[in-house]
């Protein structure tokens, strides 16, 4: 995993420090809050993901607002619109529109 400070990056935002999985891609117009951590080979695009989000290797998160301390499992898609709760827990491989 690789840490990032707080910086500012093309059509991305890190608040705080972030860990990021080999592979992993995140935006444009992402929004990932202090100690997340994005799993290898996921994707976040037009996200904004709280602190303390946890997202699964592979998973994809489109369009979406992931409140904090959520876990996101493997292989999970979240699509657009869709707004989860703080501590929400999403199932590895599961969809949610």
């Amino acid at each position: 995993m690789k840490r990032f400070p707080l910086v500012a990056l093309t059509g991305v935002f890190l608040v705080g420090l972030v860990e990021l999985g080999a592979g992993a891609r995140v935006g444009p117009r992402a929004v990932l809050g202090a100690r997340c951590r994005i799993g290898a080979g996921a994707r976040v695009r037009g996200a904004v993901l709280w602190d303390g989000v946890s997202v699964g290797a592979g998973a994809v998160l489109d369009n979406c607002v992931v409140a904090a301390d959520a876990r996101i499992g493997a292989r999970a898609e979240i699509g657009p619109g869709a707004t989860l709760e703080a501590g929400a827990v999403v199932a590895e491989g599961a969809r949610v529109s």
